[in-house]
């Protein structure tokens, strides 16, 4: 059966990659556009 050789870890560990690439990107994505924007308060 396909359960039995069933192996979760690997799987977890391609999603917490995929969502640490996405995550990233759209932290990066959006910190040069609100630098560009010139959003927020210059002190």
């Amino acid at each position: 059966m396909q359960a039995e050789s069933y192996q979760p870890i690997p799987v977890f560990v391609t999603i917490a990659a995929i969502y640490l690439i996405l995550t990233t990107a759209f932290t990066t994505l959006t910190a040069a556009l609100e630098a560009q924007l010139d959003v927020g308060q210059k002190r």
